[in-house]
């Protein structure tokens, strides 16, 4: 005889599936900052596929970097920084999840990013020195496509330059409760020949507050 219970498995197969796809997200609600030091950007594997004008500019200010030469960085007139440079910074930066969006909030500068999970949120078509970022959550993973970059900021302190058509798309993993592995994926045909990931990991820093930093201030020592 056949075991009743059988005809249920695949309804309770397809409760299961569908428990899982709304499951509610990991909470990435705290403080962080990055492991290491990360004075250039580096590819996941490979080189930087640069084409030759960006490694020529890029190859510039490297050389004017070690020789203490920040020229190049506009950073130091308080520009901000730009992405995923920030994120290669040694200063802490919070996390706000709500349900329609995901507030980056840096210490630096106090600058404030966000990734809009309501696609009903209007685009703002001006470019930003930190881009505009819509996502969703994928599992656990909170994925950003962001865009809309002024080609005036860098993508790492030695002065990686990117164009207009910069198009990163980040996504933040947590590994336990004290992680977070952030990946950065990088397209922009004017500097690169083809698109490239870099792989950043961040560590929970429940003791610390978020404290102020006024750039003009800084920039007078």
């Amino acid at each position: 005889m056949r075991n009743p219970l059988a005809r249920l498995l695949p309804v309770l197969a397809l409760i299961c599936i569908g428990s899982n796809a709304h499951a509610a997200p990991p909470d990435l609600t705290g403080t962080w900052e990055v492991i290491g030091n990360h004075p250039s950007l580096q590819p996941e594997s490979g080189v930087v596929p640069f084409t030759p004008a960006a490694q020529a500019a890029y190859a510039k200010n490297v050389a004017a970097t070690k020789a203490g030469d920040l020229s190049w960085d506009n950073s130091q007139t308080c520009i901000p920084p730009g992405v995923p440079r920030i994120f290669t910074i040694n200063q802490p930066f919070q996390i706000l999840q709500e349900p329609d969006v995901v507030t980056f909030l840096f210490q630096l500068q106090r600058l404030v990013n966000f990734i809009y999970l309501d696609p009903k949120i209007p685009v703002n078509d001006d470019p930003t020195f930190m881009g505009q970022a819509f996502g969703k959550w994928q599992g656990d993973t909170l994925v950003g496509q962001l865009y809309g970059f002024k080609p005036n900021t860098f993508l790492d302190n030695e002065g990686m330059p990117h164009s207009e058509d910069l198009k990163i798309t980040e996504s933040f993993t947590p590994e336990g409760s004290s992680k977070l592995v952030g990946r950065f994926h990088i397209e922009d045909d004017q500097t690169f020949t083809k698109p490239w990931d870099a792989v950043l990991t961040f560590k929970r820093m429940p003791n610390t507050r978020i404290q102020e930093d006024i750039c003009v201030e800084r920039t007078k020592r």
